[in-house]
């Protein structure tokens, strides 16, 4: 019994501590981006700043000077270990600083400690922008 106590305990607090990642304002920074097909291949890869910040409501998104912000729409996360193994899926309304307004898709994924972010938008359906990050933390 103190078995199956304990165990629903850790479980819980593990569960409790990775959601309150996904409540969090968090910050995503990477110095390259690779540009990719529909196919999946890599097709350019840049040394470009990338800062990507987001929460449950807001994102936004700075690419070497190009500034992207947006609402939230829809979001799933989960992550087994804070900021370096999970998911997270954002879909926001974005609008650049030039006017343009486009649906898209932010994959934020940790594998092996590895957290990366994809990027997808509906005006361009045959490319992708794949950024690895060089930090991944909360705002404080």
């Amino acid at each position: 019994m103190k078995k199956i106590i304990l165990s629903l305990l850790l479980g819980s607090t593990i569960g409790m501590h990775s959601y309150a990642q996904c409540n969090q304002r968090v910050t995503f920074n990477s110095s390259k981006t690779d540009y990719i097909d529909a196919k999946g291949s890599v097709q350019q890869s840049k040394d470009e700043q990338t800062v990507v910040n987001y929460d449950n409501e807001d994102l936004s998104i700075l690419n070497n000077g190009e500034q992207w912000t947006g609402t939230i729409v829809s979001s799933s996360c989960d992550w087994k270990k804070n900021y370096a193994e999970g998911k997270t899926v954002l879909r926001a309304n974005l609008s650049a600083n030039k006017g343009d307004a486009h649906n898209a898709v932010v994959t934020v994924e940790g594998k092996d400690g590895n957290v990366s972010v994809v990027l997808e938008m509906d005006n361009m359906p045959l490319r992708k922008f794949q950024m690895t990050a060089d930090a991944f933390r909360e705002i404080q």
